[in-house]
C-alpha cells in the first residue's frame, strides 16, 4: 500500500476519537494491525468513559470500538445492533452504515452493498459535490466484487478497487465479444 493512502486511512480512523463529525466520504474499512487496533480500542474506551462522565457525545467512539473489535476478532461490550438506535441524526446513521458496509466489503461478505447503499442515501445530503461523486464512483466499482457468505481474507481499499476494476473491465469485454471475432478458434 502507498504510504500516503495508509496515512490518510489511519487519520480517518483516528479522527473518530475527536469531537468533530467524522468524514462520510472516508474509508474506515482497511484492516488494522493488531497493535494499532488494540491502541485505538484502549483510547476509545478511555475517551468514552470521560465523555460519559461529561455527558458528551460518544457515538463515534463506539463506531471506532466496533472497527477495532472487528480487526481484533473480539466482541464489543455493547450490542452492535443497538448502536443504530443510538445514532443521533442522519450523519451518525450514515457513518454507521458506511462503516459496517466497508468492514463487510473488505472481506467481500454478502450484505456489504446493502449497508453501503443505505449509508450513501443517508450521507448524500451531507456531502459536498466532490465527496458525493467520489463515494458514488467508489460504491459503483465495489459493487463489481464477488460477495459471498464466507469471509475472504481482508483487503485494503486500494486492493479492492484494483480487483473491482479488473472485474469490471473483464465483464465489459465479455459483452463486446462477438462470436465472429473468434473464427480462427471456433470455426
Amino acid at each position: 500500500m502507498r504510504p500516503d493512502i495508509e496515512d490518510n486511512d489511519t487519520l480517518a480512523v483516528t479522527a473518530l476519537l475527536g469531537m468533530r463529525p467524522a468524514a462520510l466520504s472516508a474509508w474506515y474499512g482497511n484492516p488494522l494491525a493488531t497493535a494499532m487496533a488494540e491502541d485505538l480500542l484502549a483510547r476509545a474506551q478511555e475517551f468514552r468513559q470521560a465523555r460519559l462522565c461529561a455527558d458528551e457525545p460518544r457515538f463515534q467512539l463506539q463506531v471506532l470500538m466496533l472497527i477495532s473489535h472487528t480487526w481484533l476478532g473480539s466482541e464489543p461490550d455493547f450490542d452492535p445492533a443497538d448502536l443504530a438506535t443510538q445514532a443521533a441524526g442522519r450523519h451518525e446513521r450514515a457513518l454507521l452504515d458506511l462503516v459496517q458496509g466497508q468492514l463487510l466489503a473488505s472481506r467481500k461478505c454478502r450484505g456489504a452493498m446493502a449497508c453501503l447503499e443505505r449509508g450513501f442515501r443517508q450521507a448524500a445530503p451531507c456531502l459536498a459535490p466532490n465527496e458525493y461523486f467520489a463515494l458514488l464512483r467508489r460504491h459503483e466499482l465495489i459493487e463489481c466484487l464477488p460477495f459471498g457468505d464466507l469471509p475472504s481474507p481482508a483487503q485494503d481499499l486500494v486492493c479492492l478497487l484494483k480487483e473491482a476494476a479488473v472485474i469490471k473491465t473483464l465483464r465489459a469485454g465479455q459483452r463486446r465479444t462477438h462470436p465472429s471475432l473468434h473464427r480462427d478458434t471456433v470455426g
